[in-house]
């Protein structure tokens, strides 16, 4: 099958090109935010796929080429038949529903592709499903591709050790998002690659330590694309959110601070359209002058690794830029910035106790961070983790399964289907300390507890009067409209009542991270009750039968052995 697909590309040439790029549906999760639709009422995902835009822009301009992002429509087969080629990307937990799609397009007699960061960690899982796998950097072996296409050459397997330098790196074809309205927030990259050596992740094993930048130009250049393709705020008015991708934004310090000076003029341009927020390390709060310059380009938001309250996990797994951190008086520090911090999570480490779960919650509570995203350890491809708990005969399966069976997506953790065996409690065990984090952490009382905290921390940028009218905006429109549909629809209610009350009257300055906090609210706490916590429940339910049935086999077996007979 995989040559017949190769053959069909490698006779091609003098042929017009029609390249279908597909981004497969992304596992309900918590960063799926499907929940929102039910205020929008448009299908919602959370961003373009930023990958698939890129390689776009590597194609050759005489290709003509579509993009569909399951996430805000359905791949027909008439999309299918239309094209040419196929290509898909996919992370992890989209594996099964990429190799559905490569089975649909196979169906229909077209080759298929696949690029992404799981065929670049686990190319094996994909090597029967389709026809050539590009993995690693697609700047540089996609162009291989492309170089063996023009010469009816194409391999079954692109792989290389180098790194792209992202300056020769084309801006993402923003102009083929069919339905910017549908997103949350747009994404684009400056750099890629991380200082850091956490033994839990992935990002190094992929991109390196080395950090790789674009110049500043080019990644303005990409804003500008982004705001050409019609991406607004549907609250008119009112800046729209762009997500920086960088695993470490403030790593290359230096460019990092040469890029917000930039960016503030840009904003000032182009009339503010857009707020910024990206992924960087808790010790930003030590460094006064970023601080001061991501608050100036209008940063507004920052994802922070916290990973656990345990510092001996944290030593543990090389997580030692969290070590000797008053995490509190740091992230009060970052948000008297006017950046909100938000966090992620993980239990189920080799020197995680039993009281990890309390603990956590109580370390969440205690820090204030409303946003807080919960994983059970899930030792991925590509880590150093992975390979340790490989050899040390701690992994539930050696690679990713495939399963295409209905019910499959929701097997899987945070980022990956958990696959670890504890050193201190059973896969059951872990199981019920995570449902009860979730429950604890995410029922609504807690979570505007924990919106109540960090709100009022949050400190409002200086405003000019255009940054007065935008405010004035979301207090006449968005903050009416999002109270009237959670007061409709929601069974927290009651819980965001007291809280908005609080908010109008004790912190009128600080509504807009309110509002922000109670949209992402919806999602959270509907997912929380709706399919995290049931998925949880069933789980504990199936492990608990097979811990019988374990019992049961082996309790059958003693006769058995009395008489020699096994």
């Amino acid at each position: 099958m995989q040559d017949s697909g190769i053959n069909k590309i490698n006779n091609m040439q003098g042929h017009p090109v029609k390249l279908l790029l597909v981004c497969p549906k992304f596992p309900v999760g918590y960063l799926s935010f499907h929940h929102l639709s039910s205020i929008t009422r448009e299908t919602t995902a959370l961003m373009p796929p930023l990958g698939l835009l890129t390689i776009a822009g590597i194609s050759p301009p005489d290709w003509e080429i579509r993009i569909i992002d399951e996430g805000v429509e359905v791949l027909s087969d008439q999309d299918i038949e239309w094209a040419n080629i196929v290509g898909v990307t996919s992370m992890i937990v989209q594996c099964n529903a990429a190799v559905r799609v490569a089975h649909r397009a196979r169906a229909l007699g077209k080759p298929t592709i696949i690029g992404g960061p799981h065929v670049t960690s686990e190319p094996a899982v994909y090597n029967d499903e389709f026809d050539v796998l590009i993995c690693n950097e697609g700047e540089i072996t996609y162009r291989r591709f492309l170089e063996d296409y023009s010469t009816g050459s194409v391999v079954p397997l692109y792989v290389t050790e180098e790194k792209a330098d992202l300056n020769k790196t084309e801006i993402p074809r923003f102009d083929l998002v069919r339905w910017p309205q549908r997103y949350l927030q747009f994404g684009i990259q400056f750099s890629r690659g991380c200082p850091y050596e956490c033994e839990f992740c992935n990002v190094t094993g992929m991109l390196g330590h080395k950090m790789r930048t674009r110049t500043a130009d080019a990644f303005l250049q990409g804003l500008d694309a982004i705001l050409a393709s019609g991406y607004r705020s549907p609250f008119g008015g009112v800046p729209a959110p762009i997500f920086v991708v960088d695993d470490n934004f403030i790593a290359p310090r230096q460019k990092t601070i040469e890029l917000c000076k930039m960016l503030a003029q840009w904003n000032q341009k182009n009339g503010l359209p857009f707020f910024y927020h990206t992924q960087l390390s808790i010790d930003l709060a030590k460094k006064e002058d970023l601080l001061a310059h991501l608050q100036m380009a209008k940063f507004n938001a920052a994802f922070i690794g916290f990973e656990t309250v345990s510092e001996e996990s944290l030593e543990h797994t090389g997580k030692k830029q969290n070590l000797n951190v008053n995490t509190e008086e740091a992230v009060n520090k970052i948000q008297s910035y006017g950046i909100r911090v938000d966090g992620g999570f993980i239990v189920g480490f080799d020197t995680d106790k039993e009281d990890i779960f309390r603990r956590q919650a109580e370390f969440i509570e205690q820090i204030g961070v409303s946003s807080a995203s919960l994983s059970m350890l899930t030792a991925l491809p590509s880590s150093r983790m992975h390979k340790r708990l490989q050899q040390e005969g701690r992994l539930l399966y050696d690679r990713t399964l495939i399963d295409l069976s209905d019910d499959s997506d929701s097997k899987f953790n945070m980022w990956g289907i958990f696959n670890i065996v504890p050193k201190h409690f059973s896969v059951k065990s872990l199981m019920v300390g995570y449902s009860w984090l979730w429950s604890e952490v995410y029922s609504p009382k807690n979570y505007f507890k924990r919106v109540l905290k960090q709100v009022p921390r949050i400190t409002p940028v200086k405003r000019n009067l255009r940054a007065r009218l935008t405010r004035l905006k979301i207090c006449l429109i968005l903050f009416p409209s999002l109270s009237f549909k959670i007061i409709l629809y929601f069974p927290f209610r009651f819980q965001y009542i007291c809280a908005a009350i609080q908010v109008l009257f004790k912190f009128p300055n600080h509504i807009i991270p309110f509002c922000q906090l109670s949209m992402r609210g919806i999602h959270y706490l509907e997912f929380t009750r709706l399919e995290m916590v049931p998925w949880t429940k069933r789980e504990i339910e199936r492990l608990s039968k097979e811990e019988k049935k374990n019992a049961s086999d082996k309790n059958n077996s003693f006769p058995m052995k009395k008489q020699g007979l096994v």
